[in-house]
């Protein structure tokens, strides 16, 4: 069930520029006032649905059922802001507090501390993520806590480069449980929009694979500017980004693009199991009113997935 938390935080949803690519410019306010995100099975009964409401372009609750555990399940979050930056989250699971985040900011609104309290036993600890921020380099601690925050062992240490457009380009991650290390370098086109990402895991053993991507350079990401005016850009890729489910078949990079994805292949396996096509309709100022995508598993459709926005 963790899993779908991080799923839904995440808004699992939905390059190659040349100088015939007509790329329209971003609003600074897009007047979206609330979206739903659903999921069907291939025989098109629906598995998940959520309703997601904002105020001033900012995520501020969602409520909705998800599929766990061959069950429809209530999940509901409301999202409160202190100034322009993210403060708390509060998360329901069939009507019970689960969990709680708190955000911490120094004075130039960087991200410093998230601290997860975690209600629902048998569980016995807590979450700290730690951040130490240097020039274009991001270093982040995750700590479990006991008794109160008075034990914490280490978890894992990440670092994150940044570039003057606060694209991610490098990204590692070192487990202290299993001594696995990941790594990730990403590049990006003009707009950027992530091309193409190479990770490396060296736990059992080395495994190197590729992901890539296009777009749809006529559809703005309606999703790209929730989450920016949400949480911003960095912050939401320093908390969000990589603490959903990051296998390779639930693309989260289409979360942080600022066009709509039109194309995703990876060499994670071969034979190539998972395919996806991709659709985006146009809706207010080139942004996208609709983004669909269809997954496939050895050619057979697997589930679709739609989101639709509703603008002011």
């Amino acid at each position: 069930m963790k899993n779908y938390y991080l799923l839904l935080t995440a808004i699992l949803i939905f390059s190659c520029t040349t100088s015939e690519n007509v790329i329209p410019e971003m609003e600074e306010d897009i007047f979206v006032t609330a979206f739903t995100s659903k999921e069907f099975f291939s025989n098109g009964a629906i598995k998940d649905s959520v309703y997601y409401t904002l105020n001033n372009d900012k995520i501020v609750d969602y409520s909705g059922f998800i599929w766990f555990s061959g069950n429809h399940r209530t999940v509901n979050k409301t999202y409160n802001y202190t100034g322009n930056n993210l403060s708390e989250t509060i998360y329901f699971y069939e009507d019970e507090l689960h969990e709680k985040d708190t955000f911490t900011y120094d004075d130039s609104e960087n991200l410093l501390e998230v601290n997860r309290t975690h209600y629902q036993q048998p569980t016995l600890f807590n979450d700290r993520y730690a951040y130490t921020h240097t020039n274009d380099t991001i270093y982040r601690a995750r700590y479990r806590t006991y008794d109160d925050g008075l034990t914490e062992d280490i978890i894992t240490e990440s670092k994150y480069v940044f570039d003057a457009n606060d694209n991610l380009i490098y990204y590692d991650i070192y487990s202290y449980s299993s001594y696995f290390l990941t790594t990730i370098e990403m590049n990006y086109d003009t707009n950027d929009n992530m091309l193409l990402e190479s990770r490396t895991f060296n736990y059992p053993n080395v495994v190197t694979y590729t992901n890539t991507f296009t777009y749809d350079y006529s559809s703005l990401n309606t999703l790209f500017e929730i989450n920016k005016n949400s949480f911003g850009k960095k912050n939401y890729i320093l908390f969000h980004y990589f603490d959903l489910i990051d296998t390779y078949w639930r693309i989260n990079t289409k979360n942080i693009c600022k066009n709509s994805m039109s194309s995703y292949a990876s060499t994670y396996e071969d034979p190539i199991i998972y395919t996806f096509e991709f659709s985006n309709e146009l809706g207010e100022d080139d942004y996208a009113q609709t983004n669909t995508y269809k997954t496939f598993i050895l050619g057979d459709f697997y589930t679709d997935n739609i989101i639709e926005y509703v603008f002011n």
